[in-house]
């Protein structure tokens, strides 16, 4: 609210009076070089001016231009304008700043070089054409390139700073625009949502719009997890769930992320494979569930943790310790109340989660608790008659059953089923085939049979099948590159208490909401796919629901309090709109650059014109004599004209085209060396360079203005031109 305060060093002074004898030299110089000359030279020069000056003549442009590219080659070595001192603070280094000036005076030495040879290009098109306005205008220019080198020069430098500043705005909001939708991933983002948690993804889409109030919501499964690498050593991994449709509609992206667009690399994920339709269901209404097992396990084996989990209607798993008060050794029935999941387990103070509508069985597991023994026991556990009941469960029904269960699943077809894997590197942790039941019960049944020890799994059991392929996953080139994996490598990763065999579809440097300077990596897969895969081993973990929201339609001013008030507790909301004020609101990050750019084009531009209307002024008053002949001659004031429009249009646009074509790669290749954050630090993603049209438009009407005002005032003069006065005047 108040004004900034300016703090002028002595080194500034200093600088302001190097600058000052800088400029009288350059005033006192050219003062002292015509004091030398006598009207001799002066008839010389304009019967034969200079073709080229000294600094051309004696190759001193050369030593100009391997300056330049010895600092652009350090600049190219240090990667920015700033360098870091001992004790780390980040200064500018003056030489480096300088680099572009040198860039600059470079290509407008090679111009100078080129110019000449242009000229006698367009003298020797022209030998061809009638009348005599183009053949004098260019055969003057030849003879007499050093007069409009100069002007040439000045109006390069001029367009190349005018363009550089015209991209640095653009450049500037562009870079706050996409560093705020990197940040945010989509245009609002609710991350880390605790609450509602544990619930399907059509649910929680439902649950955040009416919310938020945004229009548009998608689920988004953020995990974590790891790849082990050596023995000793694992890459920490951001596993990254989203819809394709969806984010190709919501989520930023640019074309420089990837080498590949981001249509082909969404395509790449394919769809989910879910587990085999159809499976037994338990209807809305059950109390009770319960299956009859025979578990023969060694001696001094602790007890074994049974469990069945389910699916209900809205996507929401629902797992069941299974208890049992029978004999141990030979056939128990166990039994859950459905009314007591023991998943999902609900934060303290919230009621617990029912099932919504039917409950589609998943798996069946046990859980062995401890260490195993020093021996390796073959063991055979089967199971027979899964099966609900509509009344509670009460004691005694560990010998006797059921007395009203209703069978949904009696194993006599094992075709949608498959061991449970997943939980250690063990490939085949069992092996799962059907027979018949021990007496005293008989018919079908399932029987698993694995390694009880050492060398078996610590949990096994019984699973619906589902495709088995490696879940296609893209990864960020810098943890491809730490793992020493490239696309198409298959490996597997540990998420969610579980092992997932996935495989590289696809690279990306930069992804919506990933920091790539942390070192957790990034994979992406498709939401449904993610669930399935992460989602297979029951008791490992709980279920794998969205914890991320990424909308758009949503209101302004979203905060985490406000939200918390209404029920949605969220880690972090983040809003574009929000970050990009953010990081624009310091004025001396936002305006300081683009004030300092635009008054050093304004001052060149000022200096330019000035130098055009001394040109012409100088330049008129030397071609005096030579345009009275010309006029005695029979050249009538059109054909004056001509010649005058043509040299002058020629100079001009030689020297704006050229400076266009220099100041807009200047600006691409300086952009990424001066792009820096309010913190010193690269932005992410970098910036690039943008043109601002109406900046442009704005430095061509500036030259175009100047350049008018100065060859009109010329016309006005050759035209009102005596000829005997100036034959005369010739004569001195």
């Amino acid at each position: 609210g108040r004004l900034l305060d300016v703090n002028l060093t002595p080194e500034s002074f200093m600088l302001a009076f190097f600058g000052a004898v800088l400029s009288l030299a350059a005033l006192l110089w050219p003062a002292y070089r015509a004091c030398r000359y006598s009207i001799t030279n002066y008839k010389q020069q304009l019967s034969r001016p200079p073709r080229q000056p000294v600094f051309l003549r004696y190759y001193l442009d050369l030593a100009l231009i391997g300056v330049g590219a010895f600092a652009f080659y350090q600049l190219r070595q240090r990667g920015s304008l700033v360098t870091e001192k001992l004790f780390g603070d980040l200064s500018a280094d003056p030489l480096l700043l300088v680099t572009p000036t040198l860039f600059m005076l470079m290509v407008a030495l090679v111009f100078l070089r080129l110019f000449p040879l242009a000229l006698r290009l367009g003298l020797w098109l022209s030998r061809r054409l009638d009348g005599p306005t183009l053949s004098m205008s260019l055969t003057r220019m030849a003879r007499s390139p050093l007069q409009h080198s100069r002007l040439i020069l000045l109006l390069i430098l001029t367009t190349a700073v005018g363009m550089f500043a015209a991209g640095f705005r653009a450049t500037l909001e562009q870079g706050y625009d996409d560093r705020a939708a990197q940040a945010s991933g989509a245009p609002t983002r609710l991350a880390d949502i605790r609450v509602p948690s544990g619930l399907g993804n059509e649910s929680f889409v439902q649950s955040i719009a009416a919310t938020t109030g945004a229009t548009t919501v998608s689920p988004v499964l953020r995990l974590s997890g790891s790849v082990t690498i050596s023995r000793f050593s694992s890459e920490s991994i951001q596993m990254l769930g989203v819809r394709p449709d969806e984010f190709k509609k919501l989520g930023f992206w640019r074309e420089d992320y990837a080498s590949a667009s981001e249509e082909e690399l969404l395509a790449r994920l394919g769809t989910a494979a879910p587990p085999a339709a159809g499976g037994p269901a338990v209807p809305q209404g059950a109390q009770s569930v319960g299956f009859w097992g025979r578990l023969p396990l060694p001696p001094r084996t602790p007890t074994p943790q049974i469990g069945l989990r389910f699916i209900d209607s809205a996507g929401t798993w629902f797992e069941y310790a299974m208890l049992s008060d029978g004999p141990a050794g030979s056939w128990q029935f166990f039994v859950a109340n459905l009314a007591t999941p023991s998943v999902p387990r609900q934060p303290s103070g919230q009621p617990r989660r029912l099932p919504v509508g039917s409950l589609t069985f998943d798996s069946l597991t046990i859980r062995f608790p401890g260490l195993a023994g020093d021996t390796n026991d073959q063991v055979t556990m089967t199971f027979d008659d899964l099966q609900w009941s509509a009344a509670a469960t009460v004691k005694g029904q560990g010998a006797t059953g059921f007395a009203d269960g209703t069978v949904i699943e009696d194993f006599s077809n094992l075709d949608r089923y498959e061991n449970v894997s997943g939980v250690s590197l063990i490939t085949q942790p069992g092996t799962l085939t059907g027979g018949d039941a021990e007496a005293p019960r008989s018919g079908p049944a399932a029987k698993i049979t694995f390694i009880r020890g050492r060398a078996g799994a610590s949990l096994v059991g019984l699973r619906r099948s589902v495709r088995k392929a490696p879940l296609p996953v893209l990864a960020s080139t810098q943890v491809l590159g730490r793992m020493q994996k490239k696309v198409g490598d298959e490996f597997t990763l540990f998420a969610n208490g579980q092992y997932i065999a996935v495989k590289a579809v696809g690279d990306f440097e930069l992804f919506p909401g990933h920091d790539p300077t942390k070192r957790a990596g990034l994979f992406v897969a498709d939401l449904e796919s993610l669930q399935v895969a992460a989602t297979r081993v029951a008791g490992a973990a709980d279920g794998a629901y969205p914890n991320e929201a990424w909308m758009s339609g949503a209101p302004a001013g979203l905060t985490k309090p406000g939200l918390q008030e209404k029920g949605l507790l969220a880690e972090q909301v983040l809003d574009q709109a929000a970050i990009h004020a953010e990081q624009a609101s310091d004025p001396l990050v936002a305006a300081s650059w683009e004030g300092i750019l635009f008054l050093s084009f304004g001052a060149v531009m000022l200096i330019s014109a000035l130098a055009f209307i001394a040109y012409g002024s100088v330049s008129a008053q030397a071609r005096s004599l030579e345009f009275a002949v010309l006029r005695t001659m029979g050249f009538s004031g059109r054909q004056i004209l001509g010649v005058v429009s043509f040299e002058q249009a020629f100079v001009i646009l030689a020297g704006i085209v050229a400076g266009t074509l220099l100041g807009f790669p200047l600006s691409r290749l300086m952009i990424g060396y001066m792009g820096l954050t309010e913190e010193g630090v690269t932005p992410i993603p970098p910036l690039v360079s943008r043109v601002s049209w109406q900046a442009v438009v704005t430095v061509y009407a500036s030259l175009a203005i100047a350049v008018t005002v100065t060859v009109v005032s010329l016309v006005v003069l050759y035209s009102r031109l005596a000829v005997g006065r100036a034959l005369r005047m010739g004569e001195l």
